[in-house]
């Protein structure tokens, strides 16, 4: 089952316990409801109810983890939601600079090396001359 978030409107400002947010849920590429949370701590809202039974159906299907923890649909939405989040935040680092890193270094959560010059083949191509084949360029992932 494929299922991914559109039309995501995100209200930081509101966002407290919980990120705050509203967005449209399709499943296979149809739109089968919306989700939102009020940023207040709380779980999801779904609308309409078929939707949240059709992610637990879908999460029922799924094998518990190492410590027999199943996946909620509320998980579910969260992990899309972060990955929403994370493109929008990765493409505002990315414009107009490189970012990149390079093999074998250690970096913490969020660390990059940046280069100030537009992304462009011909940038990859001299940071795959200089460090190797297996430099991770941010730039590529947005």
């Amino acid at each position: 089952m494929e299922i991914t978030l559109k039309n995501v409107k995100h209200a930081v400002f509101m966002s407290q316990e919980t990120e705050c947010f509203e967005a449209s849920v399709y499943i296979n590429g149809k739109k089968a409801g919306t989700v939102s949370n009020a940023g207040h701590g709380g779980c999801n809202d779904y609308h309409p109810w078929d939707l949240y039974q059709t992610l637990q159906a879908h999460c029922d299907t799924i094998p518990p983890d190492m410590e027999g923890y199943r996946v909620t649909p509320d998980e579910i939405i969260g992990n899309l939601f972060e990955t929403w989040y994370n493109k929008k935040q990765y493409s505002k680092l990315c414009k107009g600079q490189t970012l990149f890193r390079i093999p074998g270094k250690e970096y913490g959560e969020g660390q990059w090396n940046v280069a100030k010059i537009p992304f462009s083949p011909e940038v990859r191509s001299r940071l795959v001359r200089q460090f190797g084949a297996s430099v991770e360029i941010l730039n590529e992932r947005v």
